[in-house]
């Protein structure tokens, strides 16, 4: 199948998860109090969630775009380890392995095989040589205790020998005969094509070359017409010409050569682009937050703050932690609770017991207990990844036109994404540089900060 196929493969299967997502929302955190019901609910998921992860790992195994690869493994991974935690919940609640899934089986209409649990290829693919370790390593233990019987080594024959030297050698000799006998028809050739050219064509011999030229060339579009117009007749084709699914088919095929060599390419990386075209940009930027944080700090507080070391993030640390807002945010929530201390103080001193707590709030608390009790499906760790999986589809791969990728080729605006933060990382590192032997000048000029100020803080780099 083309490619296309599987990329609408991934799309259904994508829409088959994000209802399951939201179905697993409404239910599963929902307390139940039936066991039945609970058990039936974990089976219709656990069946769906097979059914989900067969079709990931068909997509997966047909894919060519290795990014288009990389979404549909993690959606595969976040699969798995969300149906091993839905056989947990069945495992707890039956206290047992083996589950009765007949009657799910019925009410979604599937067959028995659909509850076995395929293992994907890349797994096998991933994993080839420790496979192949294990498994020699068994056969070498089953030999050793005696439970597996060696295949016995036959030596051959003089006769058997004297067979296979025999008919290696007529072989050989058969090929170099061919090679010598076409050497020689292509002698023959070459000499008859001097004698040809040497003698003059009659005007009637050049007239009916022409004609057979003419003839075979109207008869090819002719037979090319009515072969299209019975297509068009049977209804396999739209119109005159190939509608574009069909054309950037045609043409995947014809690119299939070079989508090997696009694939075997060394992985692409953007940062040297990124760098050269956003990188002024990024450092002008950082520059002026950490100036302004500076400059607003020394309003509110006085002074300019100590430039923290990169052990603690650098810049990040200043611009998170030594935040303006945050600053008063603190100012106002401190001096809210010293109000809070002071009027305690003057409570105590007043001599004003606390009241006590009324008895009825016990019972109340005992009812609420009872009132919680039932199923509740635990905590997940699968349904995050699962989740920031299909936003991430959404936003990238859901209206995506595939159809001009014919060598399903990177997307760099991907790359430049996930390089951005490391490029982003590497500025920041050299303006926490720039940025500290400044604010050392600054303090020095302004507030006076001299000698030892500057020596604990080259200390503190």
């Amino acid at each position: 199948f083309p490619t296309s196929t599987y990329c609408q493969i991934w799309a259904e299967t994508q829409r088959e998860l994000d209802t399951m997502l939201q179905r697993e929302r409404e239910e599963f955190l929902q307390p139940q109090e039936d066991p039945e019901e609970v058990m039936k609910m974990l089976a219709t998921a656990y069946v769906q969630y097979l059914a989900i992860l067969r079709k990931l790992a068909e997509a997966h195994a047909h894919l060519i775009h290795q990014q288009k690869r990389a979404a549909v493994r993690r959606a595969l991974d976040g699969v798995m380890g969300r149906i091993l935690e839905i056989k947990g919940e069945m495992v707890a609640l039956e206290k047992c392995e083996c589950h009765s899934m007949a009657a799910v089986l019925m009410e979604l209409q599937r067959v028995p095989e659909d509850i076995e649990i395929p293992i994907p290829k890349y797994f096998i693919q991933e994993n080839l040589g420790i496979l192949q370790y294990r498994e020699k390593y068994l056969h070498e233990i089953l030999l050793n205790a005696g439970l597996l019987e060696q295949e016995a080594v036959t030596a051959m024959t003089l006769e058997e020998g004297i067979r296979v030297i025999q008919v290696a050698e007529r072989a050989r000799q058969g090929r170099a005969r061919a090679a010598f006998m076409r050497r020689i028809y292509l002698e023959e050739k070459r000499h008859s094509k001097k004698q040809e050219q040497q003698m003059a064509k009659s005007p009637d011999d050049a007239a009916t070359c022409i004609q057979k030229v003419w003839r075979g060339h109207r008869q090819r579009k002719e037979t090319e017409r009515l072969r299209e117009e019975e297509m068009i007749f049977l209804g396999m084709v739209s119109g005159a010409s190939l509608p574009p699914e069909l054309e950037a088919m045609s043409s995947l095929q014809k690119a299939n050569v070079l989508e090997g060599e696009v694939q075997e390419r060394a992985n692409y990386s953007f940062r040297h682009e990124l760098r050269a075209a956003e990188g002024p940009h990024i450092k002008e930027t950082f520059q002026d937050e950490i100036t302004q944080c500076f400059l607003e700090c020394r309003h509110v507080t006085g002074r300019f703050p100590d430039y923290p070391p990169e052990k603690t993030g650098g810049s990040k640390a200043i611009i998170i932690e030594k935040h303006p807002e945050e600053i008063v945010e603190e100012l106002a929530a401190k001096k809210a609770q010293a109000q809070a201390e002071a009027e305690k103080n003057e409570k105590d001193k007043k001599g004003k017991e606390p009241k006590e707590p009324a008895p009825e709030k016990k019972p109340q608390k005992v009812e609420k207990q009872v009132v919680d009790e039932g199923w509740k499906m635990g905590p997940s760790n699968f349904l995050l990844m699962l989740e920031e999986g299909s936003s991430q589809y959404q936003v990238f791969w859901e209206n995506r036109d595939n159809k001009a990728d014919f060598l399903q080729d990177h997307d760099p605006e991907l790359i430049k994404a996930g390089e951005r933060g490391e490029v982003e990382e590497e500025i920041r590192v050299q303006v926490d540089d720039v940025m500290q032997e400044k604010l050392l000048r600054v303090k020095e000029a302004v507030d006076g900060e001299t000698g030892p100020g500057q020596v604990k803080a080259a200390k503190e780099k």
